[in-house]
């Protein structure tokens, strides 16, 4: 009900009700003002009305409320999903949150949870951190949205974070906090981060390569006339590519894209370095062994790349994670031993086509080559040592039947009871893994909970198509 000018209510249809909702929707995710609806939005449709269905259509039209009410019906709605999402997270038995701390310092904080037999996903909040960045100040936060929405502690079974130290620190980081809590609650460093921080160890001559590289795209790019000229030179030799790209630190996919781009534009860059009488640039660009390096690390980046994307992903879980990070540190063994017998062509198109180019140059960079792949074993051993070994509870998760019923003594009955049930079998073979342990949890309750305490886990802090699209957003 509503009241006119007159003085008099009059009972609004639902239709228009409908509508207001409808466009104050619109508004929010086009994340414009809310004064739009009423100043463009409503005259359009007004217009629009009288033109194509007539007066009567106009008059409708003009029923739509949006000016002062599109900011309530806006707050409405969001009061509206976040009761939903609360009682979907109040209902699962186990729960999982990732935490990042955002441009801006806003803490992010997106949850994992099970509800109608699958495992949701969802934001759960972020705010402001007004002053530090500090754990403390990041468990406020957090132990106070806890305790506005009546969330239960004991279900928090896994919190993923970056590797700072304020998150990871021993003694007064967010994940110790975390354990005053709940002191059974499992933390974990972001999987991506550590793939990262393996992968930066390296040889000094390719340390010097590298170097090299960065300092060339800068002589191209650091000038507005020198891009210029090298795009005219790029089109004249019609290549593929018109440019060279720079790479940025913290953007970890970045440094491989700005090497392969190098090595692809490397004639038109000796070529260019000739015209603009850069002497030095254009002998250290000529020189057999850099060539060589440089088609290494482009190689070797390319594979580093790909097991970050791979890592990537909506629906990740740590069991899929550890996969791919093992058969990483299988294949650095493989292709050391490849460069040991001198067959990494296959894996290393790139120096292969310049080994070819500058004749058999392999030797000198063979130990190197060595080298930077033993390094990179010890640094992904170090990075993940609870991948090394076998994991009894992911075993257990991945293939029933292989749990020895000594590691859960408290469920076994239950456990026996799934391991000899025919229709739970068809279930595990027709759906994925997440499925299946979400689709017994009803009739498996305690059993499905030792499986969905691992699978609800966030592996990364980049795992999530919905952190992106939020990171993207701030």
């Amino acid at each position: 009900m509503r009241m006119d000018q007159g003085g008099n209510f009059q009972t609004e249809s639902k239709a228009i009700v409908h509508a207001s909702y409808a466009v104050s929707l619109l508004v929010a995710k086009a994340k414009k003002p809310h004064s739009i609806g009423e100043t463009l939005i409503k005259p359009c449709l007004v217009l629009c009305a009288g033109i194509l269905l007539g007066e009567s259509a106009v008059s409708k039209m003009k029923q739509v409320y949006l000016s002062n009410d599109t900011k309530s019906r806006i707050f409405d709605m969001s009061c509206n999903i976040k009761s939903q999402l609360l009682a979907k997270v109040k209902a699962s038995s186990v729960v999982a949150i990732q935490l990042d701390v955002a441009n801006l310092s806003q803490l992010i904080v997106f949850i994992r949870y099970v509800y109608d037999q699958s495992i949701e996903e969802d934001l759960l909040f972020f705010r402001q951190l007004e002053t530090t960045t500090q754990a403390a100040d990041v468990m406020q936060l957090v132990d106070a949205f806890f305790e506005e929405e009546g969330l239960d502690w004991g279900k928090l079974v896994h919190a993923c974070t970056d590797g700072a130290p304020a998150m990871m620190g021993a003694r007064s980081g967010f994940t110790k906090l975390l354990k005053q809590k709940n002191p059974k609650v499992a933390t974990l460093h972001c999987i991506i981060h550590r793939e990262a921080l393996a992968s930066r160890t390296m040889t000094q001559l390719l340390k010097e390569a590298l170097d090299m590289a960065i300092k060339l795209v800068d002589f191209v790019k650091a000038s507005a006339l020198n891009t210029r000229l090298f795009r005219q030179l790029c089109q004249d030799m019609e290549s593929d590519h018109e440019g060279l790209l720079f790479h940025t630190a913290v953007r970890w996919l970045s440094k491989g894209d700005m090497l392969n781009r190098l090595v692809h534009l490397l004639p038109k860059v000796t070529q260019f370095l000739e015209e603009r009488n850069k002497g030095d640039l254009k002998a250290a660009v000529s020189d057999e062994a850099f060539q060589c390096r440089l088609a290494f690390l482009a190689d070797m980046f390319n594979h580093l790349n790909e097991l970050n994307r791979k890592l990537q992903g909506a629906d990740s879980v740590i069991i899929g994670h550890r996969d791919k990070v093992n058969a990483f540190v299988s294949k650095l063994e493989l292709w050391r031993g490849k460069f040991e017998t001198g067959c990494s062509a296959t894996a290393f198109p790139t120096l292969a086509r310049i080994s070819e180019t500058a004749g058999d140059i392999s030797d000198f960079l063979k130990n190197e080559a060595i080298i930077h792949l033993n390094r990179l074993l010890d640094e992904f051993q170090h990075y993940f040592p609870d991948f090394k070994s076998d994991n009894p509870k992911m075993e257990f998760t991945r293939i029933p039947s292989a749990f020895f019923l000594k590691e859960a003594e408290d469920i076994e009955e239950q456990f026996l009871d799934l391991v000899h049930d025919s229709a739970a079998k068809t279930v595990f073979v027709e759906k994925s893994i997440n499925a299946f342990w979400a689709n017994i949890h009803g009739s498996y309750r305690h059993v499905a909970v030792a499986a969905l305490t691992l699978l609800v886990a966030f592996p990364s802090t980049y795992s999530t198509c919905a952190n992106r699209r939020f990171r993207a957003q701030l």
